[in-house]
């Protein structure tokens, strides 16, 4: 109960635009409770929004070892990856997530528009988990009707 009101509290904080109060609660949240994934993953996302990658990469493979089945987890890393134009990696930590969590595909898709390569190659790989899920199929075949019409 207490580790959840503190995370309201640090949330509080990032909502007023007190980044830095956030954090710093963040932090005392985790030297408290080590083993408490939400706020490894609120702190992740609080230091992506200030453009702290690295840490917040850090922090998110922190998560992971904590929850190692959180699409969550996967999917904020991957995001990182994806900002800091590490396409490649990003895809395989998508992929884990997707295979975690099939449904979340189409998050994921929507992330990768405008990275067309990465887009197919997590459709395609969607597709080999869930032969029918739509947006895959939807995203395959407009990139692949593009490709005809540049022909």
């Amino acid at each position: 109960m207490e580790r959840e009101a503190l995370l309201i509290s640090a949330d509080s904080f990032w909502q007023r635009g007190s980044m830095e109060e956030a954090e710093t609660s963040l932090r005392k949240l985790l030297i408290q409770h080590p083993d408490y994934a939400p706020a490894s993953l609120k702190l992740v996302e609080l230091l992506e929004s200030l453009g702290r990658f690295e840490q917040a990469r850090d922090c998110a493979e922190s998560a992971i070892r904590l929850e190692p089945d959180d699409f969550q987890a996967y999917f904020l890393i991957a995001s990182i990856l994806v900002r800091q134009n590490r396409f490649s990696e990003a895809v395989l930590r998508f992929n884990h997530g997707v295979q975690l969590s099939p449904a979340m595909a189409d998050c994921v898709i929507q992330t990768l528009q405008g990275f067309q390569d990465e887009t197919v190659r997590v459709s395609e790989d969607t597709l080999k988990v869930n032969p029918t899920h739509v947006q895959s199929l939807v995203t395959l075949g407009k990139f692949r009707y593009m490709e005809r019409r540049a022909q």
